[in-house]
């Protein structure tokens, strides 16, 4: 019953927002927390990762939008939406994350 009452945290996310992500994603396969920083806020980032996959369906387009989460050596985690079609694995979507930020994998 607890369940039932936990009203779902819905993110307010300006639609200016979404169009600049679709473009960045269109350009360069994935969008990082140097494009958006509220990236680092999980539930934000899923949202956001959800309307951007909608708006390229309402488009007719359909890659496949995905968002994950990594664990770097310094231990900090942070996380990479990214167009699988254009960085083919997570460990390529990890590997890009590294880079654009300069932390250093495991």
């Amino acid at each position: 019953m607890a369940a039932a009452n936990v009203a779902e945290k819905v993110a307010k996310i300006d639609s200016a927002l979404v169009d600049q992500a679709v473009k960045l994603i269109k350009e360069k396969g994935y969008v990082t927390r140097k494009d958006f920083a509220k990236l680092q806020d999980d539930d934000w980032a899923k949202q956001f990762t959800t309307q951007i996959s909608d708006a390229f369906q309402a488009a007719d387009e359909a890659p496949y939008i995905y968002y994950e989460r990594f664990d770097f050596l310094d231990h900090e985690i942070t996380g990479i939406i990214f167009d699988m079609d254009q960085l083919k694995t997570r460990v390529a979507a990890g590997q890009k994350l590294g880079e654009v930020l300069g932390l250093k994998s495991f």
